[in-house]
């Protein structure tokens, strides 16, 4: 069972959404985790995952994770009851809760409290002991209210939040400097405040909301391969193709055929938790 709940009216600048999935009996689950512009914070209750990155390593993620930005895929596997809880930042705004440059998390999993110290591990507790998604939505609230940051009224954060917003309003633009030139900014200094606020280039994000947005046609399984790559901005189905790859380490036709216990509901044109959507 997948729900999500928005966050209280202060929050919702800053935080996407919360979401929550409980499948009721133990399993081991297998999907893979894709570039997708958004750092989240994760709870693993009653579960256990482990990570299998692209180049051979395997470790154990922590009982509460920080996943910065990625930018290659990974497999993961889940045992237990597959009772999780996430928090999903939009692709700017985790930086409105720590003063840490969020590059420096880019395709790792950190342990929470090695970022929020260990005041969050108490809101893991409650969230752990609550029955309904309404008591654990209360202590998560409360918990962000209390860091937002004053970088909020930065002009750093304005400007992003502004160049961000213009790349996901202008989902069919795939021509930086036309963006950059509505920004009103350098390139070098639009650099500058993506490495400290969003942890990856502006042309690393544009390149994931173009790789997302290829979702909401590949579930509709109504498309030709070349369609669906003019439709989203590549030059032709090699170049969606190669993107495609190097975003989940497969085909798009493999994908279609796979089986996805998280990600079909992640990748759901409907859900706020799709990128594409916001």
């Amino acid at each position: 069972m997948y729900c999500e709940i928005k966050p209280c009216p202060e929050l919702t600048p800053f935080i996407n959404c919360y979401w929550s999935i409980d499948a009721l009996a133990n399993a081991t689950l297998t999907d893979y985790s894709f570039p997708d512009g958004c750092p989240e914070i994760i709870f693993n209750l009653e579960t256990q995952v482990k990570r299998f990155s692209i180049d051979g390593r395997v470790s154990m993620n922590p009982s509460v994770e920080f996943i910065g930005q990625m930018t290659q895929p990974y497999q993961i596997r889940t045992q237990g009851r597959n009772r999780i809880v996430g928090v999903r930042f939009y692709p700017h705004t985790v930086a409105c809760f720590t003063k840490e440059t969020i590059a420096q998390f880019n395709d790792q999993t950190i342990a929470v409290q090695d970022i929020w110290g260990t005041e969050i591990l108490d809101v893991a507790v409650q969230i752990a002991e609550a029955s309904t998604p309404t008591q654990w939505v209360t202590p998560l609230n409360a918990f962000f209210r209390s860091r937002l940051t004053n970088q909020i009224d930065s002009s750093r954060h304005k400007l992003t939040d502004f160049a961000v917003r213009q790349f996901l309003s202008q989902k069919d633009v795939t021509d930086l400097d036309a963006i950059v030139r509505a920004s009103g900014l350098s390139h070098r200094y639009l650099q500058q405040c993506f490495h400290q606020r969003v942890g990856i280039s502006p042309k690393m994000l544009l390149k994931i909301i173009r790789f997302q947005k290829t979702f909401q046609y590949l579930n509709a399984g109504a498309h030709s391969l070349t369609y669906v790559a003019y439709e989203c901005g590549y030059y032709d189905q090699a170049h969606f193709i190669r993107d495609f790859n190097a975003f989940t380490g497969s085909t798009p036709a493999r994908y279609s055929l796979q089986h996805h216990p998280f990600n079909q509901h992640f990748l759901v044109a409907s859900n706020s938790s799709y990128l594409y959507n916001f």
